[in-house]
């Protein structure tokens, strides 16, 4: 009778040091748990990376130190799938000789509810060549051949300009909403122009 209760001790410990050693196991582990952020998606250089774009996934041994920051951009292209670092990141560069203008929007043919402040936009304009004339003709072609833009009056309904960033999403104009965006100064002296003589259309990029 005694064996069998040394046998059942025997049996009661070996059954505590099993727990015993799970518990440890899984104290090391835990302790070794860390995250890393990867794209979600391919990211350009010069992009913001967004929440949206980051996945945060579990691993062990290491953790990532990677922090959101919508005020710093991409040094380099990142594709889809790569572990993110603060050092992919840096501050982005000065604002230099930009200029704020505010738009009149048709709140019937912009997505106004969906946009936020450093959005970019772009911006479909059409010409009204008939109440331009031949130095205005002259001159706007000069202006969109600077900026890269390819336009025929002939034959080209009108054109685009992309990527503008929302400075601020302003209230009720009317039935209009406004939205002011940052822009270039040559930028700013063609909207200045193109508002007596085009139609504006907003578009999401």
């Amino acid at each position: 009778m005694k064996r069998y209760k040394y046998y059942i001790l025997a049996g009661i410990f070996a059954i505590f040091l099993t727990i015993l050693q799970i518990f440890i196991s899984r104290s090391f582990i835990e302790k070794d748990k860390g995250y890393v952020f990867i794209a979600e998606r391919a990211i350009l250089k010069g992009e913001h990376i967004k929440e949206e774009d980051v996945k945060r996934i579990q691993v062990y041994g290491i953790s990532s130190t990677f922090t959101i920051d919508e005020n710093k951009i991409c040094i380099n292209d990142i594709q889809e799938g790569t572990i993110l670092a603060n050092e992919m990141l840096c501050d982005m560069p000065p604002e230099k000789d930009l200029r704020v203008i505010c738009l009149p929007v048709d709140k019937s043919r912009c997505p106004f509810a969906i946009l936020s402040s450093s959005d970019t936009i772009n911006v479909f304009i059409m010409p009204d060549n008939k109440s331009i004339s031949i130095y205005e003709s002259a001159w706007l072609d000069k202006v969109l051949k600077e900026l890269g833009i390819s336009y025929d009056s002939e034959s080209d309904i009108g054109f685009m300009i992309e990527n503008l960033e929302i400075a601020d999403l302003g209230t009720y104009e009317s039935s209009n909403y406004s939205i002011s965006i940052k822009v270039p100064k040559l930028i700013d002296k063609l909207f200045a122009f193109i508002k007596g003589h085009c139609t504006i259309e907003i578009i999401l990029p």
